[in-house]
């Protein structure tokens, strides 16, 4: 590995599952820069200019500045609405087998070399401005990964973050505002608990594993060990990601201290927060749920509740 090789530690898996809990965790050592869910920074960034995570608008953060200027001259030396419309093309669930099969040649070879190309611009600038820090991108969409080991040079570390399907389903059926959008009142959008538990069992989950599992570094790790033992998870990941373990003195005693800044620019709120967090475990699906939400999500889910060992304790 030479110096000037790009890694990406790339958090994949369903949302509401505690990426950016983990990312937040990640970003307080020197080995990591954490910077949100970077499919976004497109849109959200660039042409919306939402909140960073270090509270100021995209167009007002230093980091995202320079990282503009790095690798593109400025903001207006790329095209955000022709990556945007490239990303959309390509995450579709039909993209899904394509991707496993790798037919990427039946396919835009120049949009996808366009979208390449730029992400490659990003990722060389993020890491040369950090001292050529792990580069955390907790997008989840698997189908990125694939295209992210296209790029020269690099080498992607796939965290697959799982967790209990009844749980991600009940937190989904959530109303949560979007307070990363100053000056209106917007929320995330809602779903049902079917159309959580298909996403959770095939879009997020079987397709991680079908396309990381054959020639990707690889780790899989659950929401559930991350609160009740975060120390011992985090020790797993700077193992699997070939680094020094530090010291995790900004965990103790079931809190999580954010003492450090993170420029993210697409996550959970979480991002936001500064100081002492609590890392206590959302169980209220397991009373607030509906009996028939719940059963319908654990006959959908059932053949990976078995497989994350889900049945055992519930």
């Amino acid at each position: 590995m030479t110096e000037n090789n790009i890694r990406i530690l790339y958090i994949t898996g369903e949302g509401r599952s505690g990426s950016t809990l983990l990312e937040q965790m990640l970003a307080q050592t020197e080995t990591f820069v954490a910077t949100g869910e970077l499919r976004h920074l497109w849109e959200r960034g660039i042409i919306e200019d939402q909140l960073c995570g270090c509270t100021h608008r995209f167009s007002e953060c230093s980091f995202w500045n320079q990282v503009m200027i790095e690798a593109f001259g400025g903001k207006n030396g790329i095209n955000p609405k022709k990556i945007i419309s490239i990303r959309r093309k390509y995450e579709i669930f039909q993209f899904i087998p394509s991707c496993i099969l790798e037919f990427l040649h039946l396919y835009d070879i120049d949009s996808i070399q366009y979208y390449l190309n730029s992400v490659t611009k990003l990722f060389r600038a993020i890491q040369k401005l950090n001292e050529n820090k792990i580069i955390i991108d907790s997008s989840k969409n698997a189908w990125q990964i694939m295209l992210y080991s296209l790029i020269p040079n690099t080498e992607v570390f796939v965290l697959h973050l799982v967790r209990d399907s009844r749980a991600v389903a009940f937190s989904w059926e959530k109303r949560k505002q979007r307070i990363e959008i100053p000056g209106k009142v917007e929320y995330m959008r809602i779903y049902k608990p079917y159309q959580t538990a298909w996403r959770w069992l095939l879009k997020r989950n079987l397709f991680t594993e079908l396309l990381t599992k054959r020639k990707y570094n690889y780790l899989r790790i659950r929401y559930e060990d991350l609160i009740n033992n975060p120390g011992q998870l985090l020790k797993s990941i700077f193992l699997f990601t070939k680094t020094k373990i530090p010291k995790l003195s900004f965990i103790e005693k079931g809190f999580l201290n954010i003492n450090k800044i993170s420029h993210t620019v697409s996550g959970n709120s979480i991002r936001f927060q500064r100081g002492k967090v609590r890392l206590q475990m959302d169980n209220s699906w397991k009373k607030e749920m509906s009996k028939i939400d719940k059963f319908l999500v654990t006959v959908i889910t059932w053949p990976f509740l078995l497989r994350y060992g889900y049945f055992s304790k519930h």
